[in-house]
């Protein structure tokens, strides 16, 4: 009887010997795989670890190359600085040498500028604005040592050169009017520094008149001075200016 019983429990002892053998050999087969794929998938992190950790180094000499040369520049900069620098404060004594050299000439130039000035308010309205703005370049220019005093003189006796080649000289020019309030560009004949004559686009004739302090521009009505005044413009646009005009009288000053 207990032969027989261990027999039969023997057999199924085997029988589950044997699946659990079975079991197992699955079980590592199944592990194994999972620990092949882990490899893999370590070696894969590990060669993109080893790619990114080569290009971040590539980058950091890149940065470190590119910070050499911006300190080189840098140093380039602080040097070509210096030197201009250097430079300006060389000008500089240079200019305070030449005002202190010449520091006389500057009330003669002054007051040349004053009596100029004083001379183009009062005198005929030919381009007085554009006299007087050239007459204040130049004072600027000297004020602020771009031209020294006695360059700056010599300029300004060109500008009173100028002005007295003016009183001898007649001409066509264009210039802006003011007719009854009312600015226009218009014709103007110069008559030294005597006399201007105007004939707008629109066919209005006159002439600057003196009043008071100032000057003001007037319309011709009177259809004989009208005819005067346009053959005298005729006259100067064909080169003709030499010769006896009747001209309204421009010379008579009004608010006296």
């Amino acid at each position: 009887m207990l032969s027989n019983f261990i027999r039969a429990n023997l057999g199924t002892l085997i029988v589950a010997a044997a699946f659990t053998s079975t079991a197992t050999a699955q079980d590592s087969a199944k592990l194994a795989g999972e620990l092949s794929a882990l490899r893999s998938e370590v070696e894969t992190m590990s060669a993109e670890l080893g790619e990114l950790k080569a290009e971040q180094q590539d980058q950091l000499r890149t940065f470190a190359r590119q910070k050499g040369e911006l300190v080189l520049e840098l140093d380039r900069e602080k040097m070509r600085l210096q030197k201009l620098r250097m430079a300006v404060a060389s000008r500089q004594d240079e200019v305070d040498q030449e005002k202190a050299r010449f520091q006389d000439v500057v009330p003669v130039f002054q007051e040349t500028v004053e009596s100029l000035r004083s001379y183009i308010e009062s005198s005929l309205p030919f381009r007085r604005e554009e006299r007087l703005a050239e007459l204040d370049k130049l004072v600027s220019s000297q004020r602020a040592g771009l031209v020294s005093p006695p360059k700056a003189l010599v300029r300004l006796w060109g500008m009173v050169e100028d002005e007295f080649r003016m009183t001898h000289e007649n001409g066509l020019f264009q210039q802006t009017v003011t007719v009854n309030g009312q600015e226009a560009l218009a014709d103007v004949v110069r008559l030294g520094m005597v006399a201007l004559y105007f004939r707008t686009s629109e066919g209005q004739v006159g002439f600057a008149q003196r009043e008071g302090g100032g000057w003001a521009y007037h319309v011709i009505d009177k259809p004989k001075d009208v005819e005067e005044v346009s053959m005298l413009f005729d006259s100067f646009k064909k080169q003709v200016r030499v010769g006896l005009f009747e001209l309204p009288n421009a010379l008579s000053q009004k608010g006296q």
